[in-house]
């Protein structure tokens, strides 16, 4: 899981997860290009970067995570991870708020903790 996935690595009986969790099976389509479809949905992988970003803004859409091809013929016709290894997983930092990380920092290191912000007033009268 090293190597970065781009769009030219996807091949035909893949699996991808989007941001929003949805699954969808990669196909190729009569053009010879390939087209990600779903229960009762499409998108051609033409509408992603090279990246695997959607490149119409919708981030719910991005590609995630990548599934390996099927060996078994039963689970290699469903849209799932059932007989399928992760190819690529999309790492991305974890948003919190001050509050969260508190709680976060405070649950992990089982002491309370308080998050202070730095006022140093020797430069509060600095120009930014």
């Amino acid at each position: 899981m090293a190597k970065e996935f781009t769009e030219a690595d996807l091949k035909a009986g893949m699996v991808v997860q989007y941001r929003n969790k949805g699954l969808r099976m990669v196909v190729e389509l009569d053009n010879g290009e390939l087209g990600l479809v779903g229960n009762a949905s499409f998108a051609n992988v033409g509408d992603y970067r090279d990246d695997l970003i959607e490149i119409f803004g919708n981030t719910g859409c991005d590609i995630c995570i990548v599934y390996s091809l099927c060996n078994n013929w039963k689970d290699s016709l469903t849209i799932g991870r059932k007989g399928r290894t992760v190819l690529f997983e999309r790492k991305e930092p974890l948003k919190m708020n001050i509050e969260e990380a508190q709680e976060k920092l405070t649950e992990l290191l089982e002491k309370e903790v308080e998050i202070v912000l730095d006022t140093d007033e020797e430069n509060e009268d600095e120009e930014w």
